[in-house]
């Protein structure tokens, strides 16, 4: 009896981390592409440091935490990955609204570039030399 109620308490903080890390990523997009479009250079720079580096913290805290609940390796490609693409994303943002004349079409499609690299490998999960894992 215990163990079944344990089995749906694991199962509920996996989904609230699910959860919890799509909004991350959903803020992280959102606030990229809000930050790209804005004309001015104070809103880009507070939706870059407000919106976009919280949404960074929350997405990488609640992959940590979904990474050792299921006890996946952080060595993985697609973790690597994902954490060095979505690294360099950040650095490009700072970048980019750091001064008003950097914000301009090079370093928005290189944002952009870093961004669908890090979605690609949280979504695609490629692995080299491996059979496709069944995911849960």
């Amino acid at each position: 009896m215990a163990r079944g109620w344990a089995n749906k308490a694991t199962m509920s903080w996996l989904i609230l981390l699910r959860f919890v890390k799509y909004l991350g990523v959903s803020a992280l997009v959102g606030g990229a592409m809000a930050a790209a479009l804005c004309q001015v250079h104070e809103e880009r720079r507070r939706i870059g440091l407000r919106l976009v580096l919280p949404a960074f913290g929350v997405t990488w805290t609640a992959g940590f935490l979904l990474a050792h609940q299921v006890s996946i390796s952080l060595l993985s490609l697609w973790i690597l990955g994902a954490m060095a693409s979505s690294m360099a994303f950040v650095f490009a943002m700072l970048f980019a609204i750091s001064k008003p004349h950097r914000s301009n079409w090079a370093s928005k499609s290189l944002i952009f570039l870093l961004l669908s690299v890090a979605l690609f490998f949280m979504i695609a999960r490629p692995e080299l030399g491996c059979s496709p894992v069944q995911r849960a």
